[in-house]
């Protein structure tokens, strides 16, 4: 990725844009709730290792194929990607906006090392942002939200990649999830609840659709032998898919200035007769 100079300031806390009612972390029956207890840099980096198993592999590859389709579409200037996965391994690389940096935790993997919570950059200057699996771990998800609406650009555009609770990998999650190991330990969000999240900070959902319809067993062999369930689960079921791959665009509501309109008030002539508003002039010409 490039490394060319940002518009980089002090990060600072934002105010609160949501309701307090919007600001309590609430849970569907299949939402997850674990509590990943690893620092921010282990989980980063146990994200990382779990993708270069056979069924990480396979997801990502899912992922990157729906991700080139979108990025594809977009320009712009600047393109931050939060959340990095594993040095060398560009998420990005379809898109056309040349100036990409990776932010993480994970010092290894990233570009800039910064909390995610309060993003090291001025406001209304990134043209694309993509969060990848950053809200499934992030300890104030309303913050992380609030903190990229803050850096966007009006119109810019956010990709939020995350885990499915109505899949597989939620069950796994729920099954899985008090062993405290990435990824099942992380939160799952269903994507109404992203979407409500997002429309209170003036995002317009664009698109969502869903990746990855094989269960995240480790054998190689009946991964393969189940790939016709990718193509069932996209057109039979395309909402349970393990992964979810939301567009949306920062809404920036302008007031346009009128030009205020002038009237010529009515004049008053002897009598107290109203001076009428427009007048037939004759002209004599004089012999």
């Amino acid at each position: 990725m490039s490394h060319l100079s940002w518009p980089i300031c002090r990060p600072s806390p934002v105010d609160a844009l949501c309701p307090p009612t919007a600001n309590a972390l609430c849970y569907g029956p299949m939402e997850t709730k674990h509590r990943c207890v690893q620092a921010p840099a282990q989980l980063s980096a146990a994200m990382g290792d779990w993708y270069g198993t056979h069924a990480g592999q396979l997801l990502l590859a899912d992922i990157k194929s729906r991700l080139n389709e979108v990025l594809a579409e977009r320009f712009g200037y600047h393109a931050l990607q939060i959340g990095c996965l594993a040095s060398g391994l560009d998420l990005m690389a379809a898109s056309r906006i040349n100036h990409q940096v990776c932010l993480d935790t994970n010092a290894l993997a990233a570009d800039v090392v910064a909390d995610v919570a309060a993003l090291p950059f001025d406001a209304d200057c990134i043209d694309l942002v993509l969060l990848m699996h950053t809200l499934d771990f992030a300890a104030d998800p309303h913050q992380v939200l609030r903190e990229v609406e803050r850096i966007l650009i009006p119109e810019g555009c956010l990709i939020v990649i995350g885990f499915n609770p109505w899949s597989l990998y939620g069950l796994w999650s729920l099954a899985l999830g008090w062993r405290n190991q990435a990824p099942w330990c992380g939160h799952f969000y269903s994507s109404a609840r992203l979407k409500d999240w997002l429309s209170l900070l003036g995002f317009e959902t664009e698109t969502c659709d869903y990746r990855g319809f094989r269960p995240p067993i480790q054998r190689a062999g009946l991964l393969q032998r189940l790939a016709p369930m990718e193509r069932i689960g996209c057109s039979v079921l395309p909402l349970i898919g393990g992964v979810r791959l939301l567009v949306a665009r920062k809404r920036v509501a302008t007031l346009t200035p009128l030009k205020p309109r002038w009237q010529q008030r009515r004049g008053i002539i002897p009598g107290k007769l109203a001076e009428p508003s427009a007048r037939i002039r004759t002209h004599v010409q004089r012999r």
